[in-house]
């Protein structure tokens, strides 16, 4: 799914259907950008951001992730 909407993301820049940010969206940030996927299920909405905010974004995902894991798990037991 990942590539997927990384492909169909390259895709629809290269034909100028997708314009991307001159930018990095935060604020006081001037890095270039590029595209992260808040959700690959939606290939065309991104967030535009640079490399630094684009590893931080995913590393709050998966903290995220892990914290629901750990808290399903604890039901469990």
């Amino acid at each position: 799914e990942r590539r997927q909407a990384n492909n169909m993301l390259d895709s629809a820049v290269r034909d100028r259907r997708v314009i991307p940010w001159p930018v990095c969206a935060v604020p006081e940030c001037c890095g270039k950008p590029q595209g992260h996927h808040p959700d690959y299920s939606r290939p065309l909405d991104v967030v535009w951001l640079c490399d630094k905010h684009h590893k931080e974004a995913h590393a709050i995902a998966r903290e995220a992730a892990n914290k629901t894991r750990t808290a399903q798990e604890t039901v469990f037991l």
